[in-house]
């Protein structure tokens, strides 16, 4: 029962294709019969053919194609301004690195997020750039404190796409571009704070 279970839902979206490919071919023939000439019987049926079986889907291929047109025009890091800093700024090997959330222990060199903090401020701003296609914008500004300037910004968009896989998925999760890991924040931050030597 378990394996059948597991059938059907793995499954059930192939399947939603092809009751819909179906459907599709269905009205496609009964509205190419009321045309009399045997180009309109087929260029109608093309027609509606591809209507009927791609509306469901557009908004996930048009909201693909913003989507990766957002990452590769205002995506990823910009750095207006680089800092040195004291030893004091870096984790020495062996200390408790707080950046993967106590998780693993320093290798040495890494930096110290929350000194870094004590000087610097770290805000993220998020923008739903457009509610149809579901694509938010998350903006990371890192500022010194003091004086005020802007020494960097990180722009990621999270996709979560379309209508169809939003109403049959359980669980939906966004895309996100540039990939948010640790190794991509901790370039980041090393291109912005610099070991004074």
């Amino acid at each position: 029962m378990n394996e059948l279970m597991g059938f059907v839902v793995l499954t059930g979206p192939l399947w939603l294709i092809l009751i819909l490919l179906l459907i599709s071919i269905w009205i496609a023939v009964m509205i190419a019969r009321r045309f009399k000439q045997r180009s309109s019987k087929l260029l109608g049926g093309v027609g509606v053919f591809f209507l009927v079986f791609f509306l469901p889907f557009c908004d996930e291929i048009v909201g693909r194609i913003y989507f990766g047109y957002l990452c590769e025009t205002e995506g990823g890091p910009k750095i207006y301004k680089t800092v040195d800093l004291g030893k004091e700024y870096f984790l020495l090997p062996g200390e408790i690195d707080t950046n993967t959330a106590g998780r693993l222990p320093a290798k040495g060199g890494e930096l110290n997020l929350n000194k870094l903090k004590e000087k610097f401020s770290f805000a993220t701003d998020s923008i739903k750039i457009s509610r149809f296609f579901r694509i938010e914008r998350d903006v990371k500004i890192i500022k010194d404190n003091q004086s005020g300037t802007i020494l960097a910004s990180d722009t990621h968009f999270l996709y979560f796409g379309g209508w169809l896989v939003n109403s049959i998925s359980p669980h939906v999760g966004g895309k996100s571009c540039p990939s948010r890991t640790d190794s991509y924040f901790n370039q980041f931050y090393r291109a912005i704070f610099k070991q004074r030597s």
